[in-house]
């Protein structure tokens, strides 16, 4: 198996190497950032959007 990653690797050009660090770099960075997001602001989300719903769908007085 590592000789086959080995040779995988040994036959990409430097460009391919690079960007598939970057990728591989941001790519978990980017869950990672809308994870903790989430995590924030779902509690303020669930309790506001029921009240908001119901004052948007109540009739005008």
């Amino acid at each position: 198996m590592f000789r086959l990653l080995q040779g995988f690797f040994a036959s990409m050009s430097l460009e391919r190497k690079s960007v598939l660090l970057f990728v591989s770099a941001l790519v978990p960075l980017m869950f990672a950032a809308f994870w903790v997001v989430q995590l924030l602001a779902g509690p303020a989300w669930s309790s506001t959007a029921p009240a908001r719903s119901l004052a948007i769908s109540a009739p005008p007085k």
